[in-house]
C-alpha cells in the first residue's frame, strides 16, 4: 500500500533525465506514490522542513530502470530455450516471481516481459499488480508470435497465414498482451533458421496493423538482414537485436537498412551483455581442455566474431543517431537476473557517454515501450520510481551495480545498506 504522507529524499546529486540537470545537493517531494516537487537542498522551503526525511550522503538519485527486454521464466545459466519450455509451468511461475524480486531489488522498476510460456507472463503481471509478490511493473506480451517450428514456438503462439495469424493477435490482445512480440527469423530454437524470415512482409503487416487498431505496440526479434528489411517494410515498432548477418550467416552493415530505420524512427533493441555473457560462458566451458577440437575452436572463434561484430554495428548505430534503448533479454542464455546494468554498461562501451547509457536504461526505455508520461525521469506528475546508488554514475557507469535503496511508486524495497 502506498504511504499517503509526503516524504523527502535527500541526496548529494541527482540525475532527472530531463537533460537540464543541475549540480549540487537536491531534495525530491514524494506524496501519494508520486513525485510531488523537485529542487535543491539549499532551496527548501520552511514548510517542507519538518517532514521525514531520507537522506543519502555521497550518492545520487536517479529514474528507476526500465528493461525493455526480460524472460523472467528463464535460469540465466545457458540452458537452451528448446529445454526450458519442458520444465511445468508451475515451476517455470516460480522462478518467474524469484527473477522479478532480484530485478526489483536490482533497481529496475519497470520491465517489459518478451515471452514467457502460456498464460505465465499474464499470471506474474498481476501477481504483481495486486501486490502478491514483489517485482517491477510488468508490460508483457504474453506469448511471442511465431511460424511453426519457428523460434520461440515452444511458448504456445505458433501460427500461419494471415487470416490465423490476425486471429492469434487478437486472442493475444484479448488475454492481456500489452504490446505484440514477433520472431521475425529464426533463433536459438534448434528448429528454426536465425538467417531468414520467418513470416512473409505481408503477415507482418497483418500484426502490425491489427496491433495499431487496437493502440498496441511491436516488436521483432531479427538476427538477419532479411528479417530487419521486411519488419522495417511492415512499420513494427521496435528491432530487437537488429543483427546485420546476410543469408550465408556474413557480417554485413547495411546503410540502405539504417537509412529506413531512421526514416520510420524504429526503436532499437541491441541486447549486446547476453552475447558477452555468451561467449564467457564458452570460454568458461573450454577453460579445462588442454587441446580444443577444430569444432570447439570454430565455436569460439565465431562467438568472438559475432561479439565484435554487435559492437560494430551498434558503434554505428550510435553514430547515425537511431533511437537506441536498453533491454537485456535477461535471464535468457547465459545472462543472469538482476545484472540489468550490465546492459546499459555495454552500451556504454560501445560508444554512448555515461549520460546517454543511463538514459536508455530509463527515459529512452520507458519511451519505446509506451510509457514516457508515467516513467523513466524524475519530473513531478511520475510514479516516484527511483534507485538510489553510492557515488555518481555520470563519473563511474559501474555505480549503477549496487543500489542503496530502491522506491517503486514510493515504497522502499530492500533494506538499505
Amino acid at each position: 500500500m502506498t504511504d499517503s504522507k509526503p516524504f523527502l529524499i535527500k541526496t548529494d546529486s541527482i540525475i532527472t533525465g530531463l537533460k537540464n540537470e543541475k549540480s549540487g545537493k537536491h531534495y525530491i517531494l514524494i506524496e501519494k506514490g508520486k513525485i510531488k516537487e523537485i529542487g535543491i537542498l539549499s532551496e527548501l522551503r520552511k514548510s517542507l522542513s519538518n517532514i521525514n526525511s531520507f537522506e543519502y550522503k555521497n550518492s545520487t538519485a536517479l529514474p528507476g530502470l526500465v528493461d525493455g527486454h526480460t524472460h523472467m521464466i528463464a535460469p540465466g545459466t545457458g540452458q537452451r530455450g528448446d529445454d526450458i519450455a519442458k520444465e511445468q509451468d508451475e515451476f517455470l511461475l516460480i522462478r518467474a516471481v524469484k527473477n522479478a524480486k532480484l530485478a526489483l531489488e536490482s533497481g529496475v522498476t519497470t520491465a517489459r516481459e518478451n515471452g514467457a510460456k502460456n498464460n505465465i507472463g499474464f499470471i506474474l503481471k498481476e501477481a504483481i499488480k495486486n501486490k502478491l509478490t514483489d517485482g517491477p511493473e510488468m508490460i508483457v506480451c504474453g506469448r511471442p508470435l511465431t511460424i511453426t517450428a519457428g523460434h520461440m514456438g515452444y511458448l504456445g503462439s505458433e501460427t500461419d497465414g494471415i487470416n490465423e495469424i490476425k486471429k492469434e493477435t487478437r486472442k493475444l490482445i484479448k488475454e492481456g498482451a500489452d504490446f505484440l512480440k514477433i520472431a521475425a527469423t529464426g533463433g536459438s530454437t534448434i528448429t528454426s533458421n536465425p538467417l531468414q524470415p520467418a513470416f512473409s512482409v505481408e503477415e507482418l503487416k497483418s500484426i502490425s496493423e491489427e496491433a495499431k487498431r487496437f493502440n498496441k505496440l511491436t516488436a521483432a526479434h531479427c538476427t538477419s538482414n532479411l528479417g530487419i528489411d521486411f519488419s522495417l517494410q511492415a512499420k513494427i515498432d521496435m528491432i530487437i537485436h537488429c543483427i546485420f548477418d546476410d543469408e550465408n550467416g556474413n557480417y554485413k552493415y547495411r546503410e540502405d537498412l539504417v537509412e529506413k530505420i531512421l526514416k520510420n524512427e524504429t526503436w532499437i533493441n541491441p541486447t549486446l551483455q547476453i552475447s558477452i555473457y555468451g561467449l564467457e560462458n564458452i570460454k568458461e566451458n573450454l577453460s579445462n581442455k588442454k587441446i580444443l577440437s577444430e569444432q570447439e575452436k570454430s565455436l569460439l572463434d565465431s562467438s568472438k566474431k559475432q561479439l565484435d561484430s554487435r559492437f560494430e554495428t551498434v558503434s554505428k548505430l550510435i553514430t547515425s543517431g537511431a533511437k537506441i534503448m536498453a533491454g537485456s533479454d535477461s535471464p535468457w542464455g547465459s545472462y543472469p537476473p538482476g545484472k540489468f546494468y550490465k546492459e546499459i554498461e555495454a552500451l556504454n562501451i560501445a560508444g554512448m557517454s555515461n549520460y546517454e547509457s543511463i538514459l536508455a536504461g530509463t527515459k529512452y526505455s520507458a519511451e519505446s515501450i509506451g510509457l514516457k508520461n508515467k516513467s523513466g525521469t524524475i519530473e513531478e506528475g511520475k510514479d516516484a520510481d527511483i534507485v538510489i546508488v553510492k557515488g555518481n554514475p555520470l563519473k563511474n557507469i559501474s555505480c549503477l551495480s549496487e543500489p542503496i535503496q530502491v522506491y517503486k511508486q514510493g515504497i522502499k524495497q530492500k533494506n538499505e545498506l
